[in-house]
């Protein structure tokens, strides 16, 4: 079953990278998922990232992390959490 739990989830704007365990690895399910709970996908991260989730299965995307770190240190509260966490 997919379904979001523990993160705010309504009027944040999440990002996705690497392969989910979660909804078939279909990244269309899981942006369906942040839509309904009132969030917002995107696929790039800038300042208006909310949050990045990292894919249990690895694939991640190393410049996507690394364009958080950046924006972080120019004190953007933008978290990276795991899949696990996310679900």
């Amino acid at each position: 079953m997919c379904q979001t739990v523990d993160i705010a989830v309504s009027a944040s704007a999440f990002v996705l990278t690497g392969d989910s365990a979660h909804c078939g690895n279909d990244r269309d399910k899981i942006k369906a998922l942040i839509v309904e709970k009132g969030g917002r996908y995107t696929t790039a991260v800038s300042g208006k990232t909310n949050c990045l989730v990292l894919g249990s299965q690895g694939g991640f995307g190393k410049k996507k992390v690394e364009k958080v770190q950046e924006l972080q240190k120019k004190g953007k509260n933008i978290k990276i959490i795991t899949e696990s966490d996310f679900f």
